[in-house]
């Protein structure tokens, strides 16, 4: 039997396929499909020459709900809310991404005012209810709803966090009435006290359920085409995977399943090594995004975006994304300054090289130019590369224009790009309180190997990790995933008022409802696992901090101390005298799922068996000699001096002069500062 991870990339579909009874493990990739992604995995698996009734479970990471929210493909909705509070959506929090620029509105609401409907009904901040739902005014609006053909309908009443009795009736008489329509309450979807961040995440969740149905039947329905009966599992933000069924019911948490993928590919990598702190560079076709391992944990976050103004609160990894991929594009502003990003040719057209019609001069271009990439090795040779179109576009659109020969304009490109990376990494390290000195920087992706040395070498990081399938990485992260729920309850209370078993009591019958839906998905109790932690802030804050709780819940004071600790490194401060309010219990519920490992491969010190010769690289202003290697003739063990470049199917390793680099016994390249 087999079991496949799948990456949907903006460029390429990534795939891994792990033979269950042999431990063997074969990589793949095939262009990504942008109007239909099930159509590119698929096709990619048929390429792949697998046989799809021995397939027993697909793990995959899609960027559907991304793309849809990005590009507005989504269907029309109504938010029904409670009377007064109509322009919620629309007022935000009346915050600006630069808060300098007054000519760059916000984007607008995803739903219409004229779709927004006032009924009846009223509960207190202590979830008292001051008024009932008004039923037949409800059915009114419903009316409405119907004649304007309508099947998406957000619920949100003002307080239904701490007491959704309104909510829960307006969703039964909704069902009733409408019975075809996708419904989302806020109080299921994100029951804190945010109203407007609530409202956000519950549209932001309704309307991306319909996109989800639509891809889940298209792969499915093609899958079982091909004989296809086993199970398909999706990559959701929180660090975990899901079922369709759960999918639908939390759509908005596929919204984040790309950089999940990546940040759990460079765990893994992390946990097979023994690293404890690093930084994750995914740096694909299109995009580079950063993620940060501190402790043995990947860094999240409680509240993300993918367009400005509309938030999304539901746990994501901390990632920052620049447009800095394969595909970027290199262009000059109107003060003859060179960028490169955030546009993208993504997979169609391409980089001018690939010869599709693009005459765009991008960072792959660039790296073919200066003979970082070998033209003969794209995707392991089946994919045809004309070296002389990526010349032509920087001649024209960049060496010209700035008087510039090629290879410096093209070098020139790449400079840009290593400085967009660094400065991603600043933002997700020393912008948080972390020295990337104390880290180890892990780089996949198609191009990420390429540029990680000079990333390491301008922000001071000792040391570089490179897996064994750098362009399958975020692939491999899917099949190191579990099934994963996250359940929140807001609570918001002084600790000095609190005693443990206060905690205990609320924790406990989280864990109840946990074990229920885990247990419904066929989880025994032994592959269950549990993890509490409380959101706490300083009397007066409005945002807080996630910290870890033990079971059973220990002393009040350690848990203090622990969030003082954390606020000083957030935010350069701590004050022990200033009381601490917890705001929310959450709980994390975890079935557990066999997981694919990272192979071993033989060991040998000598290198010379992967040697494949030299090539001539254009490297900081000069021509030097860079010494080629075969990745999967490289053992464990293995030593390699730059400069040099190492090839595969996936993407290109480079080792600068001033490197040295060897081979552990999972096939991960390390590789640092000579010297050091």
């Amino acid at each position: 039997m087999y079991r496949v991870g799948v990456d949907v990339g903006g460029t390429f579909t990534d795939f891994l396929i792990s033979d269950l009874e042999t431990g063997g493990v074969e990589v793949f990739k095939h262009p990504t499909t942008p109007e239909n992604p099930a159509l590119g995995i698929v096709e990619g698996l048929k390429l792949a020459k697998i046989d799809f009734s021995k397939v027993g479970m697909i793990l995959v990471s899609t960027t559907v709900v991304t793309n849809a929210l990005v590009m507005r493909r989504i269907p029309r909705a109504a938010i029904i809310t409670t009377r007064g509070f109509r322009g919620v959506l629309e007022i935000r929090r009346g915050t600006r991404e630069d808060i300098w620029d007054h000519y760059r509105d916000p984007a607008p609401p995803l739903v219409k005012r004229r779709d927004i409907f006032e009924v009846d009904e009223r509960v207190d901040y202590s979830g008292q209810v001051l008024q009932e739902l008004d039923g037949e005014g409800l059915r009114h609006v419903c009316s409405i709803i119907r004649r304007r053909g309508i099947n998406v309908v957000v619920v949100h009443f003002i307080n239904s966090y701490i007491n959704p009795i309104n909510e829960v009736k307006a969703v039964e008489i909704l069902k009733n009435e409408l019975p075809n329509a996708f419904i989302s309450a806020s109080h299921e979807v994100n029951p804190e006290p945010f109203e407007f961040e609530r409202l956000s995440t519950t549209v932001i969740n309704a309307v991306s359920a319909p996109v989800v149905k639509e891809f889940m039947e298209s792969l499915e329905s093609m899958l079982a085409e091909y004989g296809f009966n086993g199970s398909v599992l999706l990559i959701h933000q929180g660090g975990g995977v899901m079922t369709p069924n759960a999918a639908l019911k939390y759509a908005a948490r596929l919204a984040g399943s790309g950089p999940m993928a990546g940040a759990m590919g460079a765990y893994s990598i992390c946990t097979a090594t023994g690293l404890k702190n690093a930084i994750g560079l995914d740096s694909g076709g299109t995009t580079a995004l950063v993620s940060l391992i501190y402790n043995g944990e990947v860094r999240m976050k409680n509240e993300w975006s993918i367009t400005y103004g509309a938030p999304i609160r539901m746990p994501a990894p901390d990632v920052v994304t620049i447009g800095a991929g394969g595909g970027s594009v290199a262009w000059i502003d109107e003060a003859g300054v060179m960028h490169v990003g955030p546009i993208s040719m993504g997979a169609d057209p391409g980089p001018a090289c690939y010869g599709k019609g693009g005459r765009e001069p991008t960072l792959t271009d660039a790296n073919v130019v200066t003979g970082r990439l070998n033209p003969n090795m794209f995707l392991g040779g089946r994919m045809k590369i004309y070296p002389e179109l990526g010349e032509k576009a920087i001649a024209e659109k960049i060496g010209k224009p700035l008087g510039l020969s090629t290879m410096e304009a093209a070098e020139g490109i790449i400079k840009v790009a290593v400085t967009n990376m660094a400065n991603a990494v600043r933002l997700i390290s020393i912008a948080r309180g972390y020295d990337p000195r104390d880290f180890t920087l892990v780089a996949f992706g198609g191009s990420g190997p390429l540029h990680a040395a000079m990333v390491a070498r301008e922000l001071g990081i000792p040391r570089i990790a490179i897996p064994p399938w750098p362009g399958i990485t975020s692939a491999y992260g899917t099949l190191t995933m579990d099934v994963r729920h996250d359940i929140l309850q807001t609570f918001i209370k002084t600790l000095s008022n609190l005693t443990p078993k206060d905690l205990e009591e609320i924790f406990s019958s989280m864990e109840k409802s946990m074990f229920d839906i885990l247990r419904g998905e066929g989880f025994k109790d032994e592959k269950i696992k549990i993890r509490r932690a409380l959101d706490m802030r300083y009397f007066g804050q409005w945002r807080s901090l996630t910290i870890p709780v033990d079971k059973p819940v220990g002393q009040l004071n350690e848990i203090a101390e622990r969030f003082h600790s954390e606020h000083e490194r957030e935010y350069a401060y701590k004050d022990p005298a200033n009381e601490i309010e917890v705001y929310a219990c959450r709980l994390a519920g975890i079935g557990v799922i066999d997981k694919v490992r990272l192979p071993t491969i033989p060991r040998g010190v000598d290198s010379s068996e992967a040697f494949k010769g030299s090539r001539k690289v254009f490297f900081q202003g000069d021509t030097v000699d860079f010494k080629i290697y075969d990745r999967w003739k490289l053992k464990a063990g293995s030593r390699i001096a730059g400069p040099a470049i190492v090839e595969q199917m996936d993407t290109t390793t480079l080792i600068p002069e001033d490197f040295n680099a060897w081979v552990d016994s999972n096939g991960i390249i390390f590789f640092e500062v000579k010297g050091q």
